[in-house]
């Protein structure tokens, strides 16, 4: 497939960091020049500027934030009055910007009463197993999506595994193809990807593409869009929350959902980007261990409605969603699959819920994967009251680190867990990338939240949450064996001196910044 010159796309990129990080330093060094001058001038500007400061944090202070995230803020903007509050402002608030919000607002408001709810279908799961209901209930309530049964589910152990159904359900499209990533970069993966994609738009199948663009900041040019619509008529393509250091206010919100919807058959998700590390043909970090599952049936619909919601918002095409629902599905299996959203345009962290909800219910066993366990103390005390209770906690992280600094914050959160004999492994094979949970070896949830601030608070996120079905059993499976290449972390193995935890407990503080 034609894709980009490899050296001009390179070029292009980095002259596109430059840029964004010259104006971005650019504003900041005025800010950093505003503020010292004034000090110079005035002690009572001085007095101003710290009134201004304090009033900021009784602000934050009163806040709905978790109490960690607002302590660790605070303690930023006591250290470094104002310029604290600016990096609040640039990294820290969840708020987007109110024409972001409405555009979404708008667009949720649009497919919600789309979104109807089966009592039978909840009937039965009651009956099956009402507290793992509760929790379908509670997702329900709160994002709108409902539960689905007689919906296969496929569970993927690696991404490569993935990227084959993929191309072989592409290659079936008929009508239109969804696509909604974090992350997009040229090579392989989405070589072949878009060859087909090419292929399907010129029979008349319709190529939605949309794409977080600070995901794709070191992979895409800033015209990759319309170097993707030039392509052919039948390619759309949506670049979320455009990148625009002039008004980096408003630019922490991000699209971290991973989406692909078949003529509104088969959907996939997980923690699986477009990105040939994701499917071990870059080694990056090791072997690259990631997960996703496949869906077909009813449920299907609850991932073209997310990435509608989005799409709707943010592109001038308004597609309506009727038009994308398949209705024809003959298929008898067990289980129950609802696909959810988390917003953060809103005041509920759904994901975290989701994660301590499941972690409460647990009550044999508990297996969580995931790249980085950055945990706020409602968290860390579900997972504690877990073990204490009796129940198997075991939490499986990387063996080699993406990002150096998170990899000593994660670490520094084993202690207090293993203490109380929550078991924790680390991949000993690469870098650990998977989303998941399962309790009690019935009930999962795969998708793209991390146990950190970021995806509980912040980011756009997806998942599938599961009662009973293949992809549950087959998680289980999957984990016990990732287990078995992993190591498990002992309190001999987390001493250090006193300069090692001096530089984690500053680290610690600053946590939810990252």
């Amino acid at each position: 497939m034609r894709l980009l010159d490899k050296a001009v796309t390179r070029l292009m990129v980095l002259n596109r960091l430059i840029v964004t990080g010259i104006v971005a330093l650019l504003q900041i060094a005025l800010f950093c020049f505003i503020f010292l001058r004034f000090i110079e001038v005035s002690a009572f500007v001085t007095i101003a500027l710290d009134m201004l400061s304090l009033m900021f944090i009784i602000w934050l202070a009163g806040n709905e934030e978790p109490s960690s995230y607002r302590i660790s803020w605070i303690i930023v903007i006591m250290a470094l009055p104002l310029m604290g509050a600016l990096l609040f402002l640039l990294w820290g608030e969840k708020k987007a910007s109110k024409s972001l919000k409405d555009k979404i607002d708008k667009s949720v408001a649009e497919i919600v009463p789309l979104l109807e709810k089966d009592k039978q279908i909840e009937g039965l799961f009651k009956q099956d197993d009402y507290r793992a209901y509760t929790s379908s209930r509670y997702l329900r309530n709160v994002t709108h999506y409902p539960v689905f049964n007689n919906t296969t589910t496929k569970y993927y152990s690696l991404g490569e595994y993935c990227f084959d159904d993929m191309l072989e359900e592409l290659a079936k499209a008929e009508h239109f193809i969804f696509m909604e990533y974090f992350i997009i970069e040229e090579g392989e993966m989405w070589g072949k990807i878009l060859e087909i994609l090419v292929k399907k738009a010129k029979i008349g199948v319709k190529i939605r593409i949309m794409y977080d663009d600070m995901g794709c900041l070191t992979t895409l040019t800033w015209a990759y869009r319309k170097f993707l619509e030039e392509m052919h008529e039948n390619i759309k393509c949506v670049v979320f929350n455009r990148v625009n250091p002039a008004v980096a206010l408003k630019m922490n919100n991000r699209d971290h959902r991973k989406i692909l919807v078949i003529d509104g058959k088969v959907g996939f998700t997980g923690g699986i980007n477009i990105a040939d590390e994701y499917i071990n043909q870059k080694v990056k970090y090791g072997h690259w261990k990631d997960t996703a599952v496949r869906i077909e049936g009813p449920a299907v619909w609850g991932m073209t409605c997310l990435f509608l919601e989005i799409w709707n918002a943010f592109s001038d095409e308004y597609l309506n969603p009727n038009m994308y629902k398949f209705k024809s599905f003959d298929i008898q299996t067990k289980g129950f699959v609802q696909p959810f959203g988390d917003n953060p345009l809103n005041k509920e962290a759904v994901g975290q819920n989701v994660y301590i909800d499941m972690i409460n219910q647990a009550n044999e066993s508990i297996f969580i994967m995931t790249p980085y366990l950055i945990l706020d103390d409602i968290t860390r005390n579900a997972i504690i009251l877990a073990a204490y209770r009796g129940v198997d906690v075991n939490i499986l992280t990387p063996g080699i680190p993406d990002k150096k600094p998170v990899f000593r914050i994660t670490r520094s959160n084993y202690v207090s867990l293993i203490k109380v004999g929550v078991k924790v492994f680390e991949y000993t094979e690469g870098f650990l990338h998977a989303k998941s949970i399962v309790v009690d070896q019935t009930i999962g949830m795969i998708g793209t939240i991390n146990l950190d601030y970021r995806s509980m608070y912040i980011n756009f996120e997806c998942g599938v949450y599961m009662y009973n079905t293949d992809a549950v059993t087959d998680l289980y499976a999957d984990t016990i064996d990732t287990i078995a290449h992993s190591t498990q972390i002992s309190l001999e193995d987390l001493h250090l001196n006193l300069w090692e935890k001096g530089k984690n407990a500053i680290l610690r503080i600053f946590a939810p910044l990252m």
